[in-house]
């Protein structure tokens, strides 16, 4: 009789065990069925925020994004800590080799475009620089503003930390093999550059073009050439911004992408899919220019659009 109760009380214990596997295993599916992590650059954060509100209402779908920077965004992607990367600078070979080591097929999608915006103080006369005077004044070369014709004004230089995409792409477009100088004071989101910016009469900062639209009443964008003495273009002309890039004889030089990076091309009908689908479709690139960035161009929208159509 005791060893039969034994028995008994045993099954049940089994039972219970094997219920309670059946139910997180089921929520856990669940989870991954329809929930969508995101993690990386701050400069995408509203722009982000304003898509997933949207998609949430229009799926049902919810997308968790967290903004540490598009280098550590990358990191997480890779070591499995996220679904999906935003950046605001396009991924290294070394980073790309790291994620196929993880058995990732990493996967680029252009989701709009953006010109890095130089801002100044509101009472600096200087209206526009060149890429080689940024070189200088960013690799502490040149200190004051009277030698680039502005006022006898010592240079105050503001910029992103280094996990930013911004810092990145910013140190790749302007100081190539030079380095930032020691004096650059350093901030992990672009709002903390803008009141630096704004109160300090001697600063200046970059930020992505959706940041300095917003506060353009309060400081100046100053207008970029590729050379000192050419047309320097202002990073608030579309036009200009599509047409630019460091490596483009005209157009704002300081042009760039902005990405999101899954594992291969989403599954048809999966949320990851769903969710590239709305980000590259009318509402979504409607809230690019909402975000004050720049919608893609039908040519590169096309090629996103083709493929998104291999999904299978």
């Amino acid at each position: 009789m005791e060893k039969k109760t034994i028995i008994v009380i045993s099954v049940v214990v089994v039972i219970i065990v094997a219920a309670l596997g059946a139910v997180l295993l089921t929520n856990k599916g669940s989870s991954n069925s329809e929930g969508i992590s995101e993690s990386g650059s701050t400069t995408m954060a509203e722009v982000a925020a304003l898509w997933a509100t949207e998609f949430k209402n229009e799926t049902g779908i919810k997308v968790t994004i967290d903004t540490p920077g598009s280098g550590t965004g990358i990191t997480n992607f890779i070591q499995g800590k996220a679904d999906i990367a935003q950046c605001s600078r396009a991924m290294k070979q070394s980073e790309k080799d790291q994620a196929s080591a993880n058995n990732i097929t990493v996967t680029e999608w252009k989701v709009a475009v953006d010109g890095i915006a130089i801002i100044t103080n509101k009472n600096n006369p200087v209206t526009s620089l060149s890429i080689d005077q940024l070189k200088g004044i960013y690799n502490g070369t040149i200190t004051n503003w009277n030698q680039v014709g502005g006022n006898d004004q010592a240079i105050v230089l503001y910029g992103r930390d280094s996990a930013s995409g911004s810092y990145a792409s910013f140190k790749d477009m302007v100081l190539g093999t030079d380095n930032y100088s020691s004096s650059m004071q350093q901030f992990n989101t672009n709002a903390l550059i803008l009141p630096e910016v704004e109160n300090n009469v001697g600063g200046i900062g970059y930020v992505g073009v959706g940041y300095a639209k917003e506060a353009s009443g309060q400081l100046n964008i100053v207008s970029v050439s590729k050379s000192t003495g050419g047309t320097a273009y202002s990073p608030l002309n579309q036009d200009a911004v599509y047409a630019g890039s460091v490596n483009s004889s005209a157009g704002y030089p300081l042009s760039r992408f902005l990405y999101l990076y899954t594992d291969g091309v989403p599954a048809k009908d999966s949320s990851q899919y769903k969710w590239i689908s709305f980000v590259l479709g009318t509402k979504g690139q409607g809230l690019v220019n909402e975000a004050g960035f720049y919608e893609l161009q039908s040519s590169d929208l096309t090629a996103m659009q083709n493929q998104l159509a291999t999904a299978k």
